[in-house]
C-alpha cells in the first residue's frame, strides 16, 4: 500500500506542476484592421472560445500573448487553413470571430456562441454585395379557436431562398433543419452549380487519431506469481469542439500463472493455475490537460471480458464471458511533436 500511495503522490504532483504549461499553439497569422498580415503562433482553441478572443504568440519564447478581439483585428488563420473573420452580428449589433466552412458563389461562416446547438450562420454572395445572417429558429405558442399550437418559426429557410434566388427545389429546403451540416450541405450543392466561375471548396473540421500501447506489471510483486497485461487503445478527438475529451477504444491482454493452495476433500493441494484474460472494449472515452511536455489524463471504457483459465494439476479448463469496466490515469510525456512514452495507473 505505501508503493501505491506513493506512486499515486507523485503522479499528483506532475499534474499540478505541469497543467498550466504553454500549450497547442499552432503557426499562423492576424489581419489587421488595416490590411497587414503578422505571422506568429495562435493558441488552437475550440471555437466556443474563439469567437470573442484569439491568443497570438510572436514566437515560442513570448510568455505573454497578446489577445485580439473581433473589435480588433479583421481575422485570422492556422496553418491547416483553419480561418475566421470579424463579422457583426446583426440581432445584437455586436462583432464576432466566424469560421470560414464553405467558399464558392455563396461563402458560408459560423459563430459558435454557446454550443453545438447555439450558432450563427453568415452567408455572403460572390457576384454581388449581399449577406445573410441565420438564426436557430424560435419557438412560438399561438392560441387559436380554444387551442393552444406550438409554432416554429423558420425564418431561415426564407433568407436562404431569398439568396440563392430560389433555384433549389422548394421542397427540399423547407424540410432543411437548423444544423450546420445540413445546410452546409445544401449551400454546397448550390455552389457547385457554379464551380467554373467560383471554384468550390469546404473546410473539414480537425480530427485527431491516436494510438497509445503499453505493457505492465503489478505494483506489488511476488516470486511465485507471473503476471503481466498489455494494452492497445485507439483515440478519436474532435480538435475544434472537443479537444479535451477523445472517444476511445481499443483491447486488453492479461496474462496470470500461479501457484494456489486447493482442498480437495480432507488433503491440501498445491495448483498451478494459468489464466489469459482478453478485454474487447469498444465504448469509452479520455479526458486530457492540454499542456506542453507532459499531459495528465484518465480515461474509462466498457466492454466484454473472455477469461480462459486452465489448470495445469487437474488437466482442467474453464472459459467464462463477463462484461467489463476498464478505468486508468496517467501522464504522458512528449518526446517528439506526437510520440509520447506514458507512465499509467490502471486497476
Amino acid at each position: 500500500m505505501k508503493k501505491i500511495r506513493f506512486l499515486l503522490f507523485s503522479l499528483m504532483i506532475l499534474i499540478v506542476g505541469f497543467a498550466n504549461a504553454q500549450h497547442n499553439l499552432m503557426p499562423g497569422y492576424i489581419i489587421t484592421n488595416d490590411h497587414d498580415t503578422i505571422h506568429g503562433l495562435l493558441k488552437y482553441d475550440r471555437d466556443v472560445k474563439l469567437t470573442n478572443r484569439v491568443l497570438f504568440y510572436e514566437n515560442k519564447k513570448t510568455k505573454n500573448p497578446k489577445i485580439f478581439t473581433p473589435s480588433e483585428i479583421k481575422g485570422f488563420s492556422y496553418s491547416n487553413n483553419r480561418t475566421f473573420i470579424s463579422i457583426q452580428d446583426k440581432i445584437d449589433s455586436s462583432l464576432v470571430f466566424a469560421k470560414r466552412t464553405v467558399t464558392g458563389k455563396i461563402n458560408m461562416y459560423v459563430a459558435d456562441l454557446k454550443n453545438p446547438e447555439s450558432f450563427n450562420i453568415f452567408l455572403f454572395r460572390s457576384d454581388i454585395a449581399l449577406m445573410v445572417e441565420l438564426t436557430p429558429p424560435s419557438k412560438s405558442i399561438v392560441k387559436k379557436d380554444y387551442r393552444t399550437y406550438q409554432y416554429l418559426d423558420k425564418e431561415y429557410i426564407g433568407k436562404i431562398a431569398y439568396l440563392t434566388d430560389n433555384q433549389k427545389p422548394g421542397n427540399k429546403l423547407n424540410l432543411l433543419k437548423y444544423k450546420q451540416k445540413n445546410i452546409k450541405k445544401y449551400i454546397l450543392s448550390y455552389n457547385d452549380e457554379f464551380a467554373d466561375i467560383y471554384p468550390v471548396s469546404a473546410y473539414k473540421d480537425s480530427t485527431l487519431y491516436s494510438i497509445d500501447i503499453l505493457g505492465g506489471l503489478p505494483i506489488i510483486f511476488k516470486q511465485e506469481v507471473t503476471h503481466y497485461r498489455v494494452s492497445m487503445y485507439v483515440d478519436r478527438t474532435l480538435m475544434e469542439n472537443l479537444p479535451n475529451l477523445s472517444f476511445r477504444m481499443g483491447a486488453s491482454y492479461r496474462y496470470f500463472n500461479a501457484k494456489e493452495e486447493t482442498d480437495v476433500g480432507s488433503n491440501c493441494f498445491w495448483e498451478l493455475q494459468k489464466r489469459h484474460m482478453i478485454s474487447i472494449l469498444p465504448l469509452g472515452g479520455r479526458f486530457q490537460f492540454n499542456t506542453g511536455k507532459v499531459v495528465p489524463y484518465a480515461y474509462f471504457l466498457i466492454g466484454l471480458g473472455i477469461s480462459i483459465e486452465y489448470s495445469l494439476t487437474f488437466s482442467d479448463k474453464f472459459i467464462d464471458y463477463y462484461p467489463v469496466f476498464n478505468a486508468g490515469i496517467g501522464v504522458k510525456f512528449r518526446i517528439k511533436r506526437n510520440n509520447f512514452i506514458l507512465f499509467e495507473i490502471t486497476p
